[in-house]
């Protein structure tokens, strides 16, 4: 084989072969079908728990409808699959999907960040006492810190992140995160960012 023909190879395989690329779905697209597929199998699911789904799917569709399956088994029964035919009156609420997914209180991740604010340190090792008297996997909250400090960062830069679906949480949640990005201004909040990054 010529190094001319090696290099037509691969074009030549291509051309004699079908290309899917699959690609990640954005998070107002993956609520959408997440937020279908439980209207049509009549199971309620609290509008807080999608963002906690979407996220913890990473935005594989396949991936967020089995989170989403184990949440509604350990919420008490039913499957989200349309394929399942399973149905039900099964209702997953923000707790529990909490629980269930192991993912820090928003509570306490509040708490972290108002801490951070306003420079008091005695409150921010409190917390994280708090996180290991509650039962927590220290190393699941720095994760769920780090991701609410990237989101007040994309805030900050994007006003209409939310909008966008760029981040995603509650209404009442988001006016906490406007105040949050005030107390800690631009600098502290890229060093925390980056202090917690380098500690995972």
């Amino acid at each position: 084989m010529t190094a001319e023909n090696e290099y037509d190879l691969l074009p030549t395989i291509r051309s004699r072969t079908h290309h899917y690329p699959f690609r990640l779905l954005a998070p107002p697209v993956m609520r959408g079908l997440l937020e279908g597929i439980c209207e049509r199998e009549s199971v309620t699911v609290e509008p807080e728990v999608f963002p906690l789904v979407i996220r913890a799917g990473g935005g594989s569709p396949r991936d967020s409808l089995s989170i989403l399956d184990q949440l509604l088994a350990g919420a008490g029964g039913g499957s989200a699959r349309a394929e399942s035919g399973a149905s039900g009156g099964c209702a997953v609420t923000y707790d529990e999907a909490m629980s269930l997914l192991g993912v820090t209180d928003v509570a306490l991740i509040d708490d972290a960040v108002d801490a951070l604010a306003a420079g008091d340190g005695a409150a921010l090792f409190g917390t994280v006492e708090d996180v290991v008297n509650a039962g927590h996997d220290p190393r699941r909250f720095a994760v769920d810190l780090l991701e609410r400090l990237r989101d007040l960062i994309l805030l900050q830069a994007v006003p209409e992140a939310v909008e966008r679906g760029l981040v995603e949480a509650p209404g009442d949640q988001v006016d906490k995160m406007h105040a949050q990005i005030d107390g800690l201004g631009a600098a502290m909040l890229t060093r925390a960012a980056e202090t917690v990054h380098t500690a995972l």
